[in-house]
């Protein structure tokens, strides 16, 4: 009870965006002191307020992003780096010294792509998640509306969890970016995406895993970034969400690239110049059809 006799109430800090997940896709949020007995992958935790937050210890670091794409001949500069991300699946890592790099300091993505109810009930992690979890790196979730309920009782039962920091909601990142970019960059970034299948969602949050993560490590005030393993175009179109549009993770990505540049840091990306020449190929393709 309270001083005014009333009984206390906890209020929980729910991200801004639920309603957009909801309505669009019908997923169904639940809070980490009350997670369902059982459950399917449209529902998803909200962790508790303390989990939230942003890398800013990467502040001045040189931070390598290896994607999912095969990655030949980097192994030596990817471990160089003072922090390597990998990102979610890490489906072609070979954890080559020669090729991909050994090196992991942060797992980044969404934990719900990672952890799977098997037929027989039990929870499991794909393998390289699994063994990349052996090692103890700092986990990143880069946003608050994927966590799902059997991943998150997967690295609560593994001891995995107070080592994840959860991303706050875009709303947050906005304001962040307000202090720290000029307006063409917000709208770039923030303004609402037309789509009438997906209402309320903003370019932001309809951005790739690694350009959000890019976008983010820049806010942070990385000095240097390395990009890894991110074919963007260089691959079917088949295998993209709808939601996508990868003609603005490649503006996205280019200007994150001139803001670190424009500072005196680095920005180094592997694939750039196939990207470049896969993009004119395809615009080509579509335009002379």
């Amino acid at each position: 009870m309270n001083d005014t006799g009333h009984r206390s109430v906890k209020l929980i800090k729910a991200p801004v965006g639920l309603a957009s997940y909801e309505g669009s896709f019908g997923l169904q949020f639940v809070h980490e002191d009350s997670p369902p007995p059982h459950s399917d992958s449209r529902t998803r935790i909200l962790v508790s307020d303390h989990r939230y937050g942003m890398p800013w210890d990467l502040a001045g670091k040189k931070v390598a992003v290896v994607g999912n794409g095969a990655v030949k001949e980097c192994g030596k500069l990817i471990d160089s780096c003072d922090e390597v991300i990998r990102i979610s699946t890490m489906r072609n890592w070979l954890q080559s010294a020669e090729h991909d790099g050994l090196k992991t300091t942060i797992w980044a993505g969404h934990p719900w792509l990672v952890v799977h109810r098997r037929p027989t009930g039990e929870l499991g992690a794909i393998s390289k998640f699994a063994e990349l979890m052996m090692r103890q790196p700092r986990l990143w979730a880069v946003s608050p509306f994927h966590i799902s309920v059997d991943s998150y009782r997967w690295l609560c039962e593994n001891g995995h969890i107070d080592r994840m920091l959860v991303n706050p909601s875009w709303a947050e990142v906005y304001e962040v970016s307000c202090s720290k970019m000029e307006s063409d960059g917000i709208r770039k970034i923030f303004s609402i995406s037309y789509r009438k299948d997906m209402i309320g969602f903003n370019n932001y949050e309809l951005l790739l895993t690694g350009t959000r993560i890019l976008f983010l490590l820049n806010l942070c005030g990385v000095s240097s970034i390395k990009i890894f393993g991110a074919n963007l175009f260089n691959f079917s179109m088949k295998g993209v969400w709808i939601g996508h549009n990868l003609e603005k993770d490649y503006d996205v990505i280019m200007y994150i690239k001139n803001r670190i540049i424009d500072s005196g840091g680095d920005f180094y990306w592997h694939e750039e110049e196939d990207v470049k020449k896969t993009r004119i190929l395809k615009k080509f393709r579509i335009f002379s059809k």
